[in-house]
């Protein structure tokens, strides 16, 4: 299991029973909120990206999004997330439960400014029901990261915010509906809200983009 490999990974700094696992879903900002009890802006998101042919991960607060301006002027390249069938193969772990812990060799992980303002965030522990509580201290030196940047934005109540929100809670939903199908569930929550992210910068590209995403469906 994952978790297993995060706990075992964990144990060189003794923290390996600090990983909490919960008998709900955490997959999404807001469930991982409820699991552990926290406001959602301290769950530390872990997303995967494709930059020039390698992986990176960036970890950032729950309550802000990637700005594509700043995150082009970083690496070079336009944001473009992992798909989600390929988290596994090229990060190590699952849609949901994505971390920046026990990663694949070659996988660059990267921390956003927007955490700095947290004592404490809760990172995933490796599935989408497990989360652990690191100081910010804690989680330079168990990801070993490469570098602090600023690539990430306040979601704000844009109308692409607002259709993120709700992809990530139609994708709850089905997860609840689907018995057993909670990695399907999340992995179609992630990719709209990935989506979603790109259209906000335009608003005149909402429709083409989601049009595009429901043709690949269907392709």
């Amino acid at each position: 299991m994952s978790v297993e490999k995060v706990k075992k990974y964990l144990e060189r700094f003794g923290a390996s029973d600090r990983v909490m696992e919960f008998n709900q879903s955490s997959a999404t900002v807001e469930l991982a909120a409820a699991a552990v009890g926290c406001e959602p802006a301290r769950i530390a998101k872990t997303l995967s990206f494709d930059v020039d042919e390698r992986t990176i991960l960036i970890v950032t607060a729950g309550d802000v999004k990637i700005d594509n301006t700043k995150f082009k002027a970083q690496f070079g390249v336009k944001a473009k997330m992992l798909a989600p069938e390929d988290t596994v193969s090229k990060v190590g772990f699952a849609v949901g439960g994505v971390c920046p812990f026990a990663v694949n060799n070659g996988v660059s992980i990267y921390l956003d400014e927007s955490l700095k303002r947290f004592e404490t965030v809760f990172p995933s522990g490796g599935s989408d029901s497990s989360a652990i509580e690191l100081t910010i201290s804690e989680l330079e030196k168990f990801t070993r990261y490469t570098a602090w940047i600023s690539v990430t934005k306040s979601a704000g109540n844009s109308v692409g915010g607002e259709l993120a929100a709700d992809a990530v809670e139609t994708a709850a939903f089905v997860g609840i509906l689907s018995a057993g199908g909670n990695d399907s569930a999340n992995a179609i929550g992630e990719t709209i809200e990935g989506v979603v992210e790109e259209v906000t910068e335009s608003a005149t590209g909402i429709f083409g983009a989601i049009g595009d995403f429901i043709s690949d469906i269907f392709d």
